[in-house]
């Protein structure tokens, strides 16, 4: 059997004062690094209640998928 667990997640960001290029990156690096720990201890809290073994998400490094994204040399191709 397979099991599967879902959380929905946003927040709420009052940013202004950036020029575009940060802006984009505060969204895409910051932002999602702030929210990451609470929806990876909602899931092992949720994986756990369910009964199953304790379950931890590994951290992700924001910053280097956004690079990765943005073709920066030397960053790893995305699959």
């Amino acid at each position: 059997p397979v099991a599967s667990a879902e959380v929905q997640q946003a927040g709420l960001f009052r940013i202004h004062g950036f020029p575009p290029d940060e802006l984009e990156m505060i969204l895409n690096v910051y932002a999602p690094g702030q929210l990451y720990p609470y929806a990876r201890e909602s899931i092992s809290n949720l994986v756990m209640r369910g009964g199953f073994p304790p379950f931890v998400l590994q951290p992700i490094n924001f910053e280097d998928l956004y690079r990765t994204r943005q073709g920066a040399p030397g960053a790893l191709p995305s699959s």
